[in-house]
């Protein structure tokens, strides 16, 4: 994503990518950009699932650490 932006001359909007309100940021520039601003769109898409499936894992990976917290507090 940030090689396209870059190469449309928008290396500045790269920065941007780390959050939701990023992201809402680079879209909103892109308003007279329709076929990049449609590509972007869907690597924001895939962005969030990302995200979803990373919290998930790490709700997971939580609860499971829960019968070792003990063992582990005294390592």
């Amino acid at each position: 994503m940030k090689a396209l932006l870059r190469g449309a001359g928008l290396g500045d909007l790269t920065r941007s990518l780390r959050n939701e309100r990023g992201w809402a940021k680079v879209l909103a520039a892109l308003v007279e950009h329709g076929a990049l601003r449609a590509y972007v769109a869907q690597h924001r898409a895939l962005w969030r699932c990302a995200r979803e499936q990373i919290a998930t894992l790490e709700a997971a990976l939580a609860e499971q650490q829960v019968p070792f917290a003990e063992p582990l507090r005294r390592l």
